[in-house]
């Protein structure tokens, strides 16, 4: 994303009153905007996803199989998500990729979530039982005429190598800032807990409070209501901005992070005051959290609500 944004958080708050905000054709190219859009979408019953593998096979070597047209309503070339991945991949991901001693195929997992398949890796992790993973279009007419599919089971082992990339890369060092989420849900619609999937933040507020100002409400464009995350303490979410050329500040929570509401800390006085002001435009509920660990007996991809976290 490309849009200047003010230099200091004070700036900010009179940047917002004046009606200012991110373009909606500038959220609409973001990354996280896209993976925010897709929150909750689907009306997802909480469900197990446990997929039993056989003992002898790798998560890895599945993931290097994974062919997103091996299911398609029309005969289409194989597409290896991995190696695809790796064709496409720049050196700033096979930098951070060897900074972090991840493998080629760990470094494409991260490099595919960023750019393209978050789209269905998240919502098989949320419990969707398959997903379209491409649209078949007529190159004459421009018409849809068919889509590819994937199950659960299949693209599991994607999800796994992601996981264990996130495991793999540093943990943060010092004091931790705070990270932010806008969610088009109200505080009562999230409830006390998330956890299931994948779930992307930011350390800007400002990108943030951007979307929570533009946000969908089914189909529509809505600026009112909504709710803006505040994660306080986190163990396992991990900074991928590195992860591709000019890639946004992205903190990824794997699978299976556990995000419980708590009682707000004092954020200190500006940020403070760009919350409340545009709290004050926009109506939107403030939801405070921290990570806390999984219990063993969790299923790490059984959510509490029925969501979709991107």
């Amino acid at each position: 994303m490309k849009t200047l944004l003010p230099i200091s958080l004070m700036d900010l708050v009179a940047w917002f009153v004046a009606g200012h905000a991110l373009p909606i054709e500038d959220q609409i190219a973001s990354g996280l905007f896209n993976r925010w859009k897709l929150d909750f979408k689907l009306g997802l019953p909480p469900k197990s996803l446990e997929i039993v593998l056989p003992s002898d096979v790798s998560p890895v070597e599945d993931f290097e199989k994974l062919d997103g047209h091996a299911h398609c309503s029309e005969p289409e070339d194989h597409y290896f998500y991995c190696q695809e991945s790796w064709n496409m991949m720049d050196h700033y991901t096979l930098e951070a990729g060897q900074r972090a001693n991840l493998t080629r195929q760990e470094s494409a997992a991260i490099w595919g979530w960023v750019y393209t398949d978050y789209f269905f890796i998240n919502a098989l992790a949320w419990g969707a039982d398959d997903v379209e993973t491409d649209v078949l279009w007529d190159s004459l007419t421009g018409e849809s005429v068919g889509v590819c599919t994937l199950s659960k089971a299949e693209v599991w082992p994607y999800i796994e190598v992601l996981n264990g990339d996130l495991n793999k890369l540093p943990a943060p060092v010092g004091p931790l800032p705070p990270l932010f989420r806008g969610s088009p849900m109200s505080a009562q619609e999230v409830g006390n807990m998330i956890t299931g999937g994948f779930s992307s933040t930011s350390p800007h507020l400002e990108i943030a409070l951007s979307f929570v100002e533009y946000h969908l409400s089914g189909n529509e464009v809505v600026t009112t209501g909504g709710s803006l995350w505040v994660i306080e303490s986190y163990i396992s979410g991990k900074d991928i901005s590195d992860f591709g050329s000019g890639s946004e500040a992205e903190v990824l929570f794997p699978a299976g992070s556990r995000l419980e509401v708590v009682e707000c800390s004092p954020l200190g006085d500006e940020t403070q005051q760009v919350i409340d002001a545009f709290q004050q435009l926009h109506g939107f509920d403030l939801i405070c959290m921290k990570e806390t660990l999984a219990t063993h007996d969790h299923n790490p991809a059984l959510s509490d609500r029925a969501m979709l976290a991107v």
